[in-house]
């Protein structure tokens, strides 16, 4: 946000743009401008009771969770794939730990109390407030030196095929919380200047 704020300060004309970007008009909060804060808001700190807390994290590589083919076909026949996802009891634990860290610094600090998920849970069940958000599907394709931990080799090469790449989010070993977009092209870019720097070298 800083370095949008400073490039819309040198070139005024962008901050039109940038209200016709949906991702920044999510942050245009109360009206008062497509990169604006509420902490900037007039007697801010009167105006406001409460805030929620939205928690992202990374879920680790699990075998059971990934992309099948499922029983269900398409209008050719083919199956179509099924999708095996799920929370772990690791990811709830971390992120009730993580939770738990944050409000005993914020009661610490004199900053206000945070009420975590298994508090909120109306039946003891953290899993009924969970809200999938991201939606960034990885690693179905992995990337491993070893065949027997992935799909393709360091190249985006698929292991025991001689030319056949995969370039995407699906090579990813493991993956964080952000957007993977750039890492994305830049795997892809990588993988371009390695496909035609090799059938270069091949004979006619």
């Amino acid at each position: 946000l800083g370095a949008t704020r400073k490039l819309e300060r040198r070139v005024p004309a962008l901050g039109r743009a940038a209200r016709l970007w949906p991702s920044l008009a999510l942050l245009d909060t109360h009206g008062i401008g497509p990169v604006a804060g509420w902490s900037r808001l007039p007697l801010a700190g009167r105006r406001f009771h409460s805030f929620d807390v939205y928690q992202v994290i990374e879920q680790p590589p699990e075998l059971d969770r990934r992309v099948t083919l499922g029983a269900r076909r398409d209008g050719f026949g083919r199956p179509l794939p099924s999708l095996h996802w799920f929370v772990s009891e690791r990811e709830l634990t971390s992120a009730l730990r993580t939770q738990r860290l944050l409000a005993t610094e914020l009661a610490r600090a004199e900053l206000g109390r945070l009420v975590t998920t298994d508090e909120l849970a109306p039946s003891g069940e953290v899993r009924e407030l969970l809200h999938p958000s991201a939606h960034h599907h990885l690693g179905t394709t992995r990337m491993s030196a070893d065949p027997r931990q992935g799909v393709v080799d360091v190249d985006g090469r698929v292991h025991g095929s001689a030319n056949l790449f995969v370039a995407g989010t699906s090579v990813f070993p493991t993956s964080g919380f952000v957007n993977p977009s750039l890492t994305a092209v830049a795997l892809a870019l990588r993988l371009a200047d390695h496909v035609a720097a090799t059938f270069t070298a091949l004979p006619d």
